[in-house]
């Protein structure tokens, strides 16, 4: 949003909050994307997203509004109302795609018992959106580390646990796309007050 409402939200660690983001895998806008709602309602993560259907990285620069054209099926219902949620936070927002994000990802799964999913993220960068349609060199956020992530449906499994214990792990708030803003906002890349706020919080 203009102000950087959600980033602020996330710094502020409010217990009740969203972001919304366009997500491709591996740069490929002609696979498709996704509009998506990240949800957090005190420690429960929630995920509410629909696909959109082959374009280009333009599409960064298009109005939210546009984006219903590239519903995959415009009769699935379902979709349909995910889209809805989608635009109706981006347009109380006044939201646009701000600040492009990628890394690398190295994801588990496991194969039995509890369904559990490990992810570890690293080489973290960012590129202002304008940058992105233009094909401007990323950015590394070098402050950031390796980002281990724990992901299930129910019930934490006995073993992740026993790993957890065993590695002496700690749990840490970490949003990697706020990480980025802050560091594009060290460097000068935002110039007003949300951005002067946002460099207070890495001092």
């Amino acid at each position: 949003s203009p102000t950087w409402q959600p980033s602020r939200r996330s710094l502020y660690a409010e217990k009740n909050r969203f972001k919304l983001r366009l997500r491709t895998y591996g740069d490929a806008f002609a696979r498709g994307s996704f509009a998506e709602i990240k949800q957090r309602v005190d420690r429960i993560i929630l995920k509410k997203r629909v696909a959109l259907g082959p374009s280009t990285v333009d599409l960064v620069q298009q109005p939210i509004a546009d984006w219903a054209q590239l519903l995959q099926d415009p009769d699935d219902q379902r979709a349909a109302d995910a889209y809805a949620s989608f635009a109706r936070l981006a347009h109380r927002l006044a939201a646009a795609p701000m600040l492009g994000v990628r890394y690398v990802r190295d994801a588990f799964e496991s194969a039995v018992d509890e369904p559990v999913r490990v992810t570890i993220d690293s080489a973290l960068e960012y590129v202002p959106v304008g940058g992105l349609a233009a094909g401007s060199a990323w950015r590394r956020a070098h402050t950031v580390p390796d980002v281990l992530e724990v992901k299930f449906t129910d019930a934490f499994p006995y073993w992740i646990r026993q790993l957890i214990e065993r590695f002496e792990l700690t749990r840490v708030s970490l949003a990697k796309y706020v990480s980025c803003v802050q560091a594009f906002a060290e460097e000068g890349g935002l110039v007003d007050a949300a951005a002067e706020e946002l460099v207070t919080w890495t001092q």
